[in-house]
């Protein structure tokens, strides 16, 4: 089952490299869109009868008119409140009707990272002020890094420092503010799908949050998805079956980091 469960990452990767190969490097952003697109193709299969697998935007009319930047995976409950506008798989929600939602990158930088975590953390903030925040679960997927193995945890924790540590809206939370509240501007979780997953997770000790790192190769899209799908009201009818084989693997050693803001 493990090679089932590793060949999601290479039939992802497989299939965007094919796009990659065939248009080379002349158009960058086709190549960017089908990968977003394979990844909503591959949760249509899993998510729950009444979700829809969309892109889009997240609005907020009242009291205060905002409206994130676009958003690369949107999941929205078809039971919630109706779209503000909606054609075919693009649509602009109201944040009572998400579910879920996610940045997908071609790979990981800096300057990429910082530019996904302020899109996750606009998007998110949006929601701070519904009757269920944190039940959106929010990601960064990507397809691949140029990192050295050895550091590759330590860097992406760095980025993720400076992100909570000069974001004004972090600052914002209070002296004694609680992990949970700075993961509501937090992705849950962080991977590049085929090497390694991060998790956010909240931390015992005030305005902290606690970062685990899983080597897991092949496996970490597997793990990112078992966790987007463990969330209340995202999976569907096979998500319990999913999450049994996730936890029959036993995983890498976790390393863990504690990040204050």
């Amino acid at each position: 089952m493990p090679s089932y469960l590793s060949s999601w990452a290479a039939e992802l990767a497989a299939q965007s490299d094919r796009v990659r190969d065939l248009i080379g490097g002349a158009h960058w952003l086709s190549d960017g869109a089908h990968k977003e697109e394979l990844i909503r193709s591959f949760l249509r299969n899993y998510v729950s009868s009444r979700l829809r697998v969309s892109q889009g935007f997240i609005k907020t009319v009242y009291p205060n008119e905002r409206c994130s930047r676009e958003i690369d995976v949107l999941i929205v409950d078809g039971e919630g409140q109706p779209s503000f506008f909606r054609s075919g798989a693009f649509e602009i929600v109201p944040p009572n009707s998400v579910a879920a939602f996610m940045q997908v990158k071609s790979g990981v930088s800096s300057a990429v990272m910082a530019s996904a975590l302020d899109n996750i953390a606009t998007a998110a903030s949006l929601a701070i002020d519904t009757p269920h925040p944190t039940r959106i679960w929010k990601g960064i997927a990507a397809y691949s890094h140029e990192l050295a193995c050895e550091s590759v945890f330590r860097t992406v924790a760095g980025w993720i420092n400076t992100f909570v540590t000069s974001d004004k809206r972090f600052e914002a939370l209070g002296a004694s503010a609680s992990s949970e509240k700075a993961l509501l501007l937090l992705p849950n979780c962080i991977a590049v799908l085929t090497s390694f997953v991060i998790f956010i997770q909240a931390c015992e000790k005030p305005r902290s949050v606690r970062l685990k790192f899983v080597q897991a190769e092949a496996l970490a899209a597997a793990y990112m998805f078992a966790d987007l799908l463990a969330y209340s009201g995202v999976s569907g009818n096979s998500a319990s079956q999913l999450d049994a084989i996730i936890e029959s693997i036993r995983p890498p050693k976790p390393q863990f980091i504690d990040i204050d803001f």
